[in-house]
């Protein structure tokens, strides 16, 4: 606030009479001063600021502008860095210096004010990472899902691989082969072993999960935000090493079917095809569901749900029955376990297209209700130790089940069946195979998938289901008139 004031050999203050004309101020009489509440300080004690001396309202009011410009540089809620603004105002004010813009501000708040030294990657990584929770600014409002991915990235890829290197000393050049080459390093490792007949040697890769290109390009971005949060605040220089990383483009794999040559190939030498998504054909899917119910598997109707109406896997196991209609045979995608490092929890869809209802067939309303029926059996047995989640699919005392063992289970069992690998996901795409070979419209299909764009699902069509695609190609075939037709050689 303002206030006006009157200064001559005897100040009067206030009360001068030549302060006011009639009912107006006098424009060339007296001085202006600020005054602004401070917030409190760490030990508690109030600190109302007030300064005169200005010869006009506008140059209080430009001192006052960037001391309400600072405080804005956290919320009102953050009392602890409030508090260390309040600090930052009341020293530059008591030694006659200008107030900080909020820029310089935020760079004091949520960096080291005094740096002895460059932090290395790991350093610089983590207090990045530590500034994306609480409440401390309006760039802090972000997901709990994206700040757990970015600690995903950082715990499990940057620091492991670039935690020791110092943050400014970072290049492109090491970030491919110390970072990008070694994760190639590790998904080639993790192909080799399970695609292995030695048990042994699957065992080695329990659990273990293969980075992809978009996966890598989503590290690379974690990686990006913490340097430009570094740059900002001048702990590393301007030069953000992650701009000149060279990196193949975040596309999807090809898809391509199990033929039986393609089996002959792998199982001669071990290999997969590169830079593939391997898909299973509907005879395939049916050796694997049979062999699930020869075992008994209680996770049977888990499997046959993703494979027959493409559940994805967290939207399998965070299934509820209260979304399960059998009598409209339906059920509703509300929920899904979204795993986060190792953690699991249950989130909401990330997407209205996901968030949807998924129709079902009879068969799969069969096995549903088969194992409603086993999940009851499964509660008597627990009595007490029984955990009551709502969800459909369950450890056998209710609890959640955890995403990662979920796809072990999965890879355990399709070795069993003497099948060759995919990914979990594949069923999800072996659910569009088998629609599309049973002469299910494309639309349909997508709207069955969720797919965002028709352009997801016809790639199924054109490279997952040769014998479609070789249907089609006879058909455009005839429609060419000839006079003459080749005979074969002999």
């Amino acid at each position: 606030m303002f206030e006006r004031l009157h200064q001559t050999g005897g100040n009067s203050g206030s009360h001068c009479p030549k302060l006011r004309r009639g009912n107006s101020w006098n424009p060339n009489h007296g001085v202006w001063q600020y005054q602004i509440e401070l917030p409190r300080a760490a030990d508690g004690r109030r600190r109302p600021l007030r300064r005169a001396g200005f010869a006009s309202q506008t140059a209080a009011s430009d001192v006052l502008h960037r001391i309400t410009n600072a405080l804005a540089a956290c919320e009102p809620g953050d009392t602890t860095h409030l508090a260390r603004v309040g600090d930052i105002v009341e020293k530059a004010v008591n030694a006659d210096q200008q107030v900080p813009d909020a820029a310089t501000v935020q760079r004091l708040l949520y960096a080291v004010e005094k740096l002895d030294a460059v932090p290395d990657v790991a350093g610089l990584m983590t207090m990045f990472i530590s500034s994306r929770g609480g409440s401390r600014g309006k760039r802090k409002k972000i997901k709990e899902g994206t700040r757990r991915s970015y600690q995903g990235h950082i715990d499990n890829h940057i620091i492991p691989n670039l935690g020791t290197v110092a943050a400014d000393r970072l290049t492109a050049g090491l970030i491919e082969t110390g970072l990008l080459d070694k994760i190639e390093e590790r998904n080639s490792l993790i192909d080799q072993l399970r695609a292995s007949p030695d048990p042994a040697k699957h065992r080695q890769v329990t659990g273990m999960r293969k980075v992809g290109i978009a996966t890598q390009h989503r590290i690379l971005a974690t990686l990006r935000a913490g340097y430009n949060w570094g740059i900002q605040r001048g702990i590393v220089p301007p030069a953000n090493p992650v701009k000149y990383v060279e990196i193949a483009p975040a596309k999807a794999p090809k898809k391509l079917l199990w033929t039986d040559e393609r089996v002959a190939e792998w199982k001669l030498t071990g290999k997969l095809p590169e830079d593939a998504v391997m898909v299973w054909t509907p005879e395939q899917t049916g050796v694997f569901l049979d062999h699930l119910i020869a075992c008994g598997d209680r996770l049977y109707a888990l499997f046959h749900t993703i494979a027959y109406r493409g559940l994805r896997r967290g939207e399998g196991c965070g299934l509820h029955r209260a979304e399960y209609d059998s009598r409209r045979k339906k059920v509703t995608i509300a929920w899904q376990v979204v795993q986060h490092g190792w953690q699991a929890r249950l989130e909401r869809p990330k997407t209205d297209g996901s968030y949807d209802d998924v129709p079902l067939d009879a068969a799969t309303v069969l096995a549903l209700d088969n194992h409603l029926a086993q999940q009851r059996q499964e509660r008597l047995a627990a009595a007490d130790k029984w955990t009551e989640t709502g969800l459909m699919f369950t450890t056998e005392t209710g609890a959640m089940l955890h995403p990662a063992d979920v796809t072990d289970h999965f890879y355990f069992r399709l070795r069993q069946a003497g099948l060759p690998p995919i990914g979990l996901h594949g069923l999800r795409h072996g659910a569009a195979t088998i629609n599309l070979a049973a002469g299910v419209d494309m639309k349909v299909v997508q709207d069955l998938l969720r797919h965002a764009s028709a352009t997801t699902t016809s790639d199924l069509y054109t490279t997952v289901l040769p014998d479609l695609a070789f249907d089609a190609a006879e058909k455009a075939a005839a429609s060419v008139p000839r006079q003459r037709h080749l005979k074969a050689v002999s």
